[in-house]
């Protein structure tokens, strides 16, 4: 047998063996003879307690003489460290944490990591919702210390991120090299430790203790208790305005109406604090699983804040809180679609429109009554006008007092075909729903059918007369990566998919204007030449479909608008349908007229589908976020269903079937 050089620093489970190791990477020859996987190495780092308080000291000593005297292994034991080894990472008892929140050293909201790896990250998150912090008491906040707020695309982030790449970022008091890369924290371990945050956070430490376990047996074999200074509190919100709003928005740079607002108003706001980290912790969860519940427990905390300021006056933090907060609830639960937070925003709103004591600027109005519009856009879909109160209805003369010429973070300068779109959601869900329940058809069945014929109409005319903005009217946003023809190509995008969805769900309209498909005469049709067959107006809108998936494909995937068009791909995945049975007969034995024309349609239709998953393959690589998985998985179905041969496939049918209607910007 080869001998293994002795070693005092070996993997864990020589060191708990007190065996010879001889330290390879990534595993030692030890593990790797007896064909078991190598748990690795703890780093040979030592945290001095000589500026620790008392208290935190005691309670960490008396843990961790508890765990040894411990037999078993408490439940909800869980690998953290993705081996064969059991290692464990247990939370402080109940009772020694309220003795600390008593103390000058306190532990609230710590996020000790046996607590963190219990969460299955694949386990769809049991969101709060916010009337279920009716009864909550009022939360206090401290300011936290500056932070560099530049965005800088030299330091997106990249697949194969490693824990040792991020390590270096969140412990940064840790005596590891520090470079201008890595050192994300200015004053050392001092700052990082004294500052508090808006839960009373100070001090801050984990305690991690590292249990190796025989394979066969439940018995202790060693302890290891290794205390580091958190860094997550002041890290995460620079991971954040580096990183989380570049993929957020359709456009970046100094003048983002959003992250100027959150640089001047996140520090004074417990809710933004708590928000902020949820959403960079969400876009790291991928790569290091346990921040998946820190995510989920800051999410929750910025809940409990929203409520405790409920009933005083509103402000534009307590608005951008509610917002940011719903509108991200899918990041955690890809089903949460946050109605009550649109509800409590938009009471909100209407509330700041109306308050003339409140100073507030009126672009900085102008943001967020164009956030809740594209925020109604993408609800109107999935649960229609009536659950969203029409509240962000109410005040149209302010909201489209002022138009802008700078592009809006999330609708670029899409506003009105936003609008249109939200009328047109709201619209087909309703009458969706409705036809869905008539078995028998009444006199009253006509009536609603005529009644939504009738408002489809006027929405069909609405997106025909719509016009592009001139590019010299508006406003370079600054972002090398997304130029302003950028959104002139996403407004044309949206304009079309608007008018995709009516005629779908209302052929009437496409019979109207039936004509050979000329992707001249989309928006100026010429008179209809005869009424079309089910397969005519099939080909018709598969052509529509390809060409609004062209349009996207001329975009490169560079461009930040990329985070609005996963909604556009969905809504023209069920118009990309093969060829039937007998087409494809037709093919083989038609005539050297025929075949060309329907060969082209099957392979621009199939190139159009590849281009979907492409894009959105490539974009859960950016956006590591489990619904954007939901969305991949729903056009899977759209498209099986398509193939299986059924007629009158309609991707929001499939979304309700399957239970897989998600936050798709």
């Amino acid at each position: 047998m080869i001998p293994h050089p002795k070693s005092r620093t070996g993997c864990l489970r020589c060191k708990a063996k007190k065996v010879k190791c001889d330290e390879r990477k990534p595993a030692c020859s030890r593990c790797r003879d007896r064909g078991i996987q190598c748990p690795g190495y703890l780093l040979s780092i030592r945290w001095s307690h000589r500026h620790q308080l008392q208290s935190a000291r005691t309670l960490i000593q008396t843990q961790a003489t508890q765990a040894q005297r411990n037999s078993t292994i408490a439940e909800g034991q869980q690998d953290v460290t993705g081996h064969t080894d059991q290692t464990y990472l247990q939370r402080l008892p109940t009772s020694n944490k309220a003795q600390q929140q008593s103390s000058n050293s306190t532990t609230e909201d710590i996020y000790w990591p046996s607590n963190i790896s219990n969460t299955d990250p694949s386990t769809p998150a049991q969101s709060a919702t916010y009337s279920s912090f009716q009864n909550q008491a009022s939360v206090n906040h401290s300011p936290l210390p500056s932070i560099d707020f530049s965005w800088d695309d030299d330091l997106m982030p990249m697949p194969g991120l490693t824990w040792n790449d991020f390590d270096s970022q969140m412990l940064p008091s840790m005596d590891l090299s520090q470079t201008p890369d890595n050192q994300l924290l200015s004053g050392g371990t001092t700052g990082a430790l004294n500052q508090e945050g808006p839960s009373g956070l100070s001090d801050r430490s984990i305690s991690r203790q590292v249990i190796d376990v025989e394979d066969d047996t439940n018995q202790l074999r060693s302890l290891t208790v290794l205390n580091e200074p958190s860094g997550l509190i002041i890290s995460l919100p620079q991971y954040f305005f580096r990183h989380v709003i570049t993929l957020y928005c359709v456009w970046d740079g100094e003048s983002n109406s959003l992250r100027d607002i959150l640089k001047n108003e996140w520090q004074s706001s417990g809710a933004l604090q708590h928000i902020i980290r949820s959403m960079a912790a969400a876009c790291l969860s991928q790569d290091f699983p346990f921040l998946s519940t820190v995510a989920k427990q800051e999410h929750s905390e910025a809940l409990r804040y929203i409520k405790a300021q409920s009933q005083q006056q509103p402000t534009l933090q307590d608005l951008l809180a509610c917002m940011l907060h719903g509108h991200t609830s899918s990041w955690l639960n890809p089903h949460d679609l946050a109605i009550d937070m649109f509800t409590e925003s938009s009471r909100l709103l209407a509330a700041l429109d109306q308050d003339n004591r409140q100073e507030t600027k009126t672009n900085d109005l102008s943001f967020f009554h164009e956030t809740m519009e594209y925020w109604a856009m993408l609800l109107s879909f999935l649960v229609g006008d009536p659950q969203l109160n029409g509240d962000h209805k109410q005040h149209p003369a302010k909201a489209t007092a002022e138009p802008s010429t700078k592009p809006h973070p999330y609708s670029g300068i899409s506003r009105e075909t936003v609008q249109i779109l939200a009328d047109t959601g709201s619209l087909v869900f309703k009458y969706r729903q409705y036809m869905s329940k008539v078995k028998f058809l009444e006199e009253k069945d006509f009536d609603v059918f005529r009644a939504a014929l009738r408002e489809a109409r006027s929405l069909e005319r609405r997106l025909l007369a719509h016009h592009l903005p001139d590019s010299s009217s508006i406003a370079d946003p600054g972002d090398p990566k997304t130029p302003v023809h950028h959104f002139r190509l996403m407004d044309e995008a949206y304009q079309y998919t608007g008018l995709l969805q009516i005629y779908r769900v209302f052929p009437d309209l496409l019979n109207e204007r039936y004509a050979p498909w000329n992707e001249d005469h989309i928006l100026r049709p010429p008179p209809a030449l005869k009424t079309p067959t089910a397969e005519e107006r099939n080909s018709w809108l598969t052509q529509l479909a390809v060409h609004v998936l062209d349009i996207l494909e001329s975009i490169p995937f560079e461009s930040r608008t990329r985070s609005g068009q996963p909604f556009i791909m969905v809504a023209v995945s069920s118009e990309l349908r093969r060829c039937t049975g007998g087409d494809l007969a037709t093919m083989v034995a038609g005539n050297d007229v025929i075949m060309p024309a329907v060969s082209n349609a099957l392979v621009r239709a199939l190139h159009a589908r590849r281009f979907i998953r492409t894009r959105l393959n490539a974009y859960a690589h950016v956006l590591p976020l489990d619904k954007i998985g939901v969305i991949s998985k729903l056009v899977d179905h759209i498209w099986a269903v398509l193939d299986s041969g059924e007629e009158n496939v309609y991707w929001l049918d499939i979304a309700a079937k399957k239970g897989l209607g998600t936050m798709m910007g």
